[in-house]
């Protein structure tokens, strides 16, 4: 039986996220006719997510005050994997210039109608920007994990090609949900940026492994529930360790 059979199937009775494998596609390379498969199925929705607005919105706010401390100025930034837009809207409203792109082609219809200027569609080996815009930071929130390993392979020359000079990723830490096509450690992120001059900041990791980040909703207190970002995760793990928080930046030249 070939590789990519279901795709058959899929196709004949119906596009659902239930009818794809996710599991057997994780972190190998996808046949011509899977990755037209995937990228058809996320061009038509995007994968809802179950947490309640106050968590999510809360927790955009929690990540922007992390990467402006990790990086200090911020520029232009690029939310890769933005969703419907709640991390690009809470980043314009505490004052930083944030656009964002996702593979969904209804952006514009599922998006509140104030983003609709500042979200495009795009893919992980497409960012649809040119170095004209000015990105200077590229987050990627519990999203790179679910581009394919031949998306990510074109990330190092989409970033250089774009001029960026810093990168925050926040990795799933569940490997159980479906979607995530390249849950992968700590090294594999750390090789990808690398290949665009871009160094895991390693040195951040004894100030953040205390940090409180917002972790669940309360549905009977109904309030965010805070936790220590080293406790974070099945099994627990470190912020620098994967999945998890991983910060880069592009390599300086030393002084001499």
């Amino acid at each position: 039986m070939r590789i990519d059979s279901w795709v058959d199937g899929y196709r004949g009775h119906g596009a659902t996220d239930q009818r794809i494998p996710w599991r057997a596609l994780r972190n190998r390379k996808l046949t011509d006719a899977e990755q037209a498969v995937i990228r058809d199925f996320r061009a038509h929705r995007i994968i809802d997510s179950d947490r309640p607005e106050p968590l999510v919105r809360t927790l955009a706010q929690f990540r922007h005050t992390l990467i402006q401390a990790v990086f200090g100025a911020l520029g232009r930034v690029v939310d890769a994997g933005c969703g419907v837009g709640t991390t690009v809207e809470e980043f314009r409203r505490l004052g930083t210039d944030c656009l964002g792109f996702d593979g969904c082609t209804d952006l514009n219809r599922l998006a509140r109608p104030t983003l609709s200027s500042h979200l495009r569609s795009g893919r992980f080996d497409a960012f649809p920007y040119s170095a004209e815009d000015a990105i200077r930071t590229v987050v990627a929130f519990d999203s790179i994990e679910n581009a394919s390993l031949d998306e990510l392979s074109q990330v190092p020359t989409e970033l250089q090609r774009l001029g960026v000079q810093q990168v925050a990723l926040s990795v799933g830490r569940d490997p159980i949900t479906k979607g995530r096509l390249s849950l992968q450690d700590r090294d594999f992120y750390t090789d990808l940026m690398a290949q665009a001059g871009l160094r895991l900041m390693e040195e951040w990791t004894p100030v953040l492994s205390d940090v409180r980040v917002p972790s669940a909703w309360n549905e009977i207190l109904r309030r965010v529930e805070w936790t220590d970002l080293g406790s974070t995760g099945d099994p627990a793990n470190a912020w620098n360790d994967a999945p998890g928080y991983l910060f880069f930046q592009r390599n300086r030249p030393r002084p001499y």
